[in-house]
């Protein structure tokens, strides 16, 4: 017989295995799309933001282009990205990625 302590109990394990799971998905995220883009990466590429939206996972952040952009190599690399992301994850994943000229235009506050 299940009483209500022992519920409680495979609740918060449940929680628990929940809670390292999306842990292991923002890092393999963050990873997989800061080796992806290393010329277009800000600063470290820790400021990749990553929401979750019912089951849909999006990814924003600011991304800067040196030289002349390829606009058909940075199409082609995005959709590659989030049906990879997709495959991976079982979840469909958008990218929400803003260029910007220089990193200098970005606007950091630290607390």
């Amino acid at each position: 017989m299940i009483t209500i302590f022992d519920f409680n109990l495979v609740i918060s394990k449940f929680k628990t295995i929940a809670f390292k799971t999306k842990i292991a998905q923002d890092e393999i995220i963050r990873r997989f799309v800061r080796s992806f883009f290393p010329d277009y990466i800000t600063v470290h590429g820790s400021e990749l933001v990553i929401k979750r939206q019912g089951n849909c996972i999006r990814v924003a952040g600011f991304f800067h282009y040196r030289n002349r952009l390829n606009i058909r190599e940075i199409y082609w690399m995005f959709g590659f990205v989030e049906e990879f992301l997709s495959i991976l994850l079982k979840q469909p994943v958008k990218l929400e990625i803003q260029f910007v000229a220089d990193e200098k235009d970005l606007a950091y506050n630290y607390i």
